[in-house]
């Protein structure tokens, strides 16, 4: 899985704190999934 790309879709999207909250959401949404 590419977590890296998928983070910098995300940060390319969208700046600074909310990029950075999406990304630990989404990430502990895969962790747990």
């Amino acid at each position: 899985m590419a977590v890296k790309d998928f983070g910098r879709s995300h940060l390319s999207r969208s700046g600074g704190f909310l990029a950075m909250l999406s990304m630990i959401q989404d990430f502990l949404l895969l962790f747990l999934a």
